[in-house]
This record gives structure tokens, sequence and C-alpha cells, in this order.
């Protein structure tokens, strides 16, 4: 049985508890979870995260029918169920110049046509901005199947509602960057206008540094001025943090504040580490 990277849950929940619970799907190339929040209070009352490939032999599909198919939990009546996608394959387009019929077209101008899968777009909430993205079919089918009225979302269009909810770059250069196993999220904005938003993989603290680096270079950032704020799976003390520490001196964590962020289930973890994951199931 494959074990949780992460695992928090409230003691009991009641069958009412559910039924004002809003289930989230996090889905990305190299992990999954859920969260299940309680939309009256937004308190947080189940998390749970895996990561694929930690035993040989050991597939996405398989984890997935483990987590989802095999526990009861997710037999239980909810008020909705939304599957976010992260894969990188997606493409935001200014809301005057999409046509849907170009989704396809849109996402392999980009990322090229070798990657098979299926193609969604979707109007950015409080943007006027389009995402078309590819996702993996297989993965989705099995999704689908389990979770036939599931809402379909991509994370980058989820997150960017997010920031117009609760704290939109005001500096005159920001970069948010946020870490999850083994891909980097990275947003640059000048005087609170989105300049760029770009998924990569990474295997190295010298990758992000230097992927981080070229981008500040290509869009006229300052390191020496630019606010960095981090948020995501990566720890104070590893290379990629301390290294960019050294980079970029006005460096901070994202640590969400209000009800999502009183929640005595995180207390023993840093709020960094789920601060995007709670925001967007808290703004849906």
């Amino acid at each position: 049985m494959q074990q949780p990277l992460y695992h928090i849950e409230a003691d009991h929940i009641s069958t009412e508890d559910f039924m004002s619970c809003r289930l989230v799907i996090f889905v990305d190339a190299s992990m999954i979870g859920y969260l299940i929040m309680n939309t009256d209070n937004l308190q947080l009352l189940s998390m749970k995260f895996f990561q694929y490939g930690l035993d040989e032999g050991i597939q996405q599909e398989d984890v997935i029918r483990e987590v989802f198919f095999d526990d009861g939990l997710f037999a239980k009546e909810m008020k909705e169920t939304l599957l976010v996608y992260n894969f990188p394959d997606s493409e935001l387009v200014p809301e005057t110049y999409f046509e849907e019929s170009l989704t396809k077209a849109y996402t392999e101008l980009t990322h090229g046509n070798l990657g098979k899968g299926v193609f969604f777009s979707e109007k950015v909430p409080w943007w006027d901005i389009c995402n078309a993205y590819r996702l993996p079919a297989n993965l989705h089918k099995l999704l689908q199947y389990k979770f036939p009225n599931a809402k379909i979302w991509h994370n980058h269009s989820l997150l960017l509602k997010s920031f117009k909810k609760y704290n939109l770059p005001e500096a005159p250069e920001s970069l948010r960057a946020i870490f999850y196993k083994g891909s980097l999220l990275l947003s640059v904005w000048k005087k609170s206008q989105l300049q760029f938003l770009q998924s990569f993989a990474y295997t190295e603290a010298d990758d992000v540094h230097w992927f981080i680096l070229n981008c500040c270079q290509q869009l006229g950032i300052s390191q020496q001025d630019a606010h960095l704020q981090i948020s995501g799976f990566i720890e104070k003390s590893s290379a990629i943090f301390q290294g960019l520490e050294k980079l970029f001196p006005k460096i901070s964590y994202d640590e969400p504040a209000g009800s999502i962020g009183n929640n005595a289930l995180l207390k023993d973890y840093p709020l960094y580490y789920f601060s995007s994951f709670l925001k967007i199931a808290s703004c849906v």
C-alpha cells in the first residue's frame, strides 16, 4: 500500500459535516491529493497527499485506484467535488482573442503536438483571460468515472482567482514561486499586472535558480528590488531556499491568515506548505 506524504484529518467528521463540504482533488505529474473543507466556516477537515513512483512498479493510475476507489470516505455525499489538474501544458490567452474551437491549437502552439491527451478550456474567474490546456486522457477518464459530477478546473486558473481574492502582488516588481514535488510554478508581476506564469520540472537546486534568474533577465526584473514570495513543499534548510535567499534580499513565505490559516489540524506543519491548496479550496 502506498504511504501518504502528508495525512491530516479531524478526529470525527459527521454526516452533517460532509453535506457542507467541498472535496477538492489535486492532480499533477508526480503527486495526487485531496482536501476536504467545510464551506460554511472554511475549516479544513481532511487532507492527504501521495507521490507517484516511490515504489518500483507503482504507476499513477494504480495510486489513484488505491486512494479513491478503495476508501469508503469517497462514498460519502458531499456538497460538491472539484478535479484540479496541475499539468504544465497550459496556455493563457486574452479573452478578446480566444476562440474555443482553437483550444487544441493554442496549447500545441507552445507545448507541441507530441503529447497525447484531451483538451479543455475555461474562463479564468475574475480575469479577462481564458486558459487552454491538455490533460492525460487515461488519467482524466479514470477520475471522471469515479467522480462523474465533479467540476473540472486547471490549477493555474484557480490560483489566479485566489491571488485576486487574497493577496494580489502590490510591490512594483514581484515573483511568486510555488513548489510542488519536483516542479515549480512561477508567476512574475509588475504593478499587480501578470507578466508571466509557467510551470517546469526540476531535479536540482541550480535548475530552479537558473530558471528564476533567466525569467528576471528576460522580463527586466531587478533581483535587488523584487519581492519573492515562496510557498509549497520546500524547506528553509534546502539548497534551493538558501540559494534564493542569497539572490533575492526581499524574500518571504506565503502563510494564509484568517479562517483558512487558523486551524488546529495544521499546527504541526508550516502553513506555507499548503497555502495555495487552502486558498484554492476556499475561493472556488
